[in-house]
């Protein structure tokens, strides 16, 4: 039995009305058989709930919800979910929820259901209007920052926790000043950045958009800097990356998957009920079972997570003997090939032997 256990459910698969240009999870259903299984069945979403029960009887089960787009699943179906998890719920389980969301669908209506059952809301936005909307259109190929925005001003109109996820392309990584002061300006206390992704299988696309790995290096270093400065002033905005290598310096394992190396099962779970290791990897070859004729356990003992979590070819040799490996070990498998693009070259390492040094300094300082 396990204390703890994380599910993340796509609700709406990989349905979305936007049409990011950058869209990882579009590409990774581009290469299944299945693109789209569709809006979840409300019985699917009951027998996850079952499933997470018969593995943790005495402690949390966090619920994440992601897509596509996991509102177009409509809010129906997260009351109907919500109602149902605490119908079967026991004295000795504490539920949490989370949701990424693009937010163009949020209303005064989502934000009393987030807020009355304790949501925390992830918003996507890639910070200043003009490098948010070149890439972040939706289908109508209109630009959305404006009315994500609005949504997100919604969510601090009635209190509900929200954080916000910026994609690092090409357009904003030239910008980290503005980048940060739109944070500090807004009010967006809570923060994480990832590196745009090239598709699987085209992993040196030269796309417009497309992040180079010095610049990302660069963009890293100055924003870094930045939030040091910021919080040597007293204001500090959480960065989950530079929270993670913090700890990490203060001797703690990370909390963000990656950062350790390594990767473990997650349990990420299609709108039909079949269950993958990773959100990187949703692909027919990692599939590890379905809900509705499997338990986790033997998901998680299955041959597709096998695979997938035994899988270390793509690590890179130059790891083995970098000064800064404890606090990367090669990085999450889906980045390797960003990292390691140019020979004797790592972003990554880049950056770390920028920061680690001050990093290690403000981890003594909080003890």
């Amino acid at each position: 039995m396990r204390k703890n256990f994380q599910v993340l459910i796509k609700p709406a698969s990989s349905l979305c009305n936007m049409n990011c240009k950058y869209c990882f999870y579009n590409d990774v259903s581009n290469n299944r058989n299945i693109k789209s299984y569709g809006i979840m069945p409300q019985d699917t979403s009951y027998k996850i709930i079952d499933r997470a029960l018969e593995v943790c009887t005495n402690g949390e089960i966090g619920f994440s919800f992601q897509g596509g787009e996991p509102t177009l699943a409509k809010l129906d179906f997260f009351e109907n979910f919500i109602e149902y998890a605490l119908k079967v719920k026991t004295s000795k389980i504490k539920y949490t929820y989370t949701i990424q969301i693009n937010g163009l669908l949020i209303d005064e209506q989502w934000c009393r259901f987030f807020k009355s059952n304790d949501f925390l809301v992830g918003v996507s936005l890639d910070g200043i209007k003009e490098t948010h909307d070149e890439l972040r259109k939706d289908n109508n190929k209109k630009g959305t920052f404006n009315r994500i925005m609005n949504s997100i001003k919604l969510l601090k109109k009635h209190k509900v926790p929200y954080n916000i996820l910026t994609v690092v392309t090409k357009y904003n990584a030239r910008r980290p000043q503005s980048l940060w002061n739109m944070y500090e300006k807004n009010g967006y206390d809570y923060v994480q950045l990832i590196p745009c992704l090239s598709p699987l299988n085209m992993p040196y696309s030269d796309d417009l958009y497309a992040l180079e790995d010095k610049a990302y290096a660069e963009f890293l270093k100055t924003f870094y800097d930045i939030w040091l400065d910021k919080y040597n002033q007293g204001k500090y905005i959480s960065v989950r990356m530079f929270d993670n290598l913090i700890k990490m310096c203060a001797g703690y394992p990370a909390e963000q998957c990656g950062m350790m190396g390594f990767c473990q099962a997650q349990f990420i779970i299609e709108s039909d009920g079949s269950v993958y290791p990773c959100d990187f990897y949703v692909l027919d070859q990692y599939k590890g079972g379905n809900v509705h004729t499997d338990s986790f356990e033997s998901i998680f003992k299955s041959d597709g997570f096998k695979t997938f979590m035994t899988d270390n070819s793509d690590k890179n040799p130059m790891c083995d003997t970098c000064e800064v490996k404890g606090f990367c070990n090669g990085g999450c498998k889906r980045y390797r090939y960003f990292y390691f693009q140019e020979e004797g070259y790592c972003p990554q390492k880049d950056f770390l032997i920028h920061a680690i040094p001050s990093m290690k300094q403000l981890a003594a300082s909080l003890r």
